[in-house]
């Protein structure tokens, strides 16, 4: 480890503090202006009080609501993607010395079945992907696998099987 990761850490929250707190600022100005929209459109439809303008104003609050969440939703996407790929990234590489950081991928689900999990599941998720060479090749990821259970009634329910750090070890040495 070339530096300390607290002292690294502050250095790149430092280096990177106005493109972070940028993206932080755009995903909280577009709520404002969302909600406010919404409240101008409610009061004025509440002063005109006629039954078909109360059920517009109801009508329209999931329709803000889901304007909403998609511009919040891709704005918080973007600062995860940017902290990944210039703090978190940095870490890693000053962790390891040959490391390679995927932030957009994962170990595949053919590495992940192979390993020690053995429990079956229906959904399989894994980012954050971390390869370090050396004379072996190891690579881990966060892993998220869920089963979905039907009762006899037909309720599904997701139940979650593992939710962690799974790796996949490749040597070239044979014993």
């Amino acid at each position: 480890m070339k530096e300390s990761f607290s002292s690294l850490y502050t250095k790149l929250c430092s280096e990177f503090e106005k493109e972070l707190e940028e993206k932080r600022s755009k995903r909280n100005k577009i709520a404002i202006i969302c909600f406010s929209i919404l409240a101008v459109i409610i009061c004025a439809i509440l002063i005109t009080f006629n039954i078909y303008s109360v059920m517009l104003s109801i009508s329209l609050i999931p329709i803000f609501y889901i304007i909403f969440r998609l511009f919040v939703n891709d704005r918080e996407r973007k600062y995860s993607l940017y902290f990944k790929d210039n703090v978190i990234k940095a870490l890693v590489q000053n962790v390891f010395d040959k490391a390679e950081y995927y932030p957009h991928l994962g170990i595949q689900p053919i590495q992940y079945n192979s390993s020690v999990y053995k429990e079956r599941y229906n959904e399989y998720n894994a980012l954050d992907k971390i390869v370090v060479t050396n004379n072996n090749r190891l690579e881990f990821s966060e892993v998220y696998t869920k089963k979905i259970i039907e009762d006899e009634n037909g309720h599904k329910e997701s139940r979650t099987v593992f939710s962690g750090v799974a790796r996949n070890l490749q040597t070239e040495c044979c014993f």
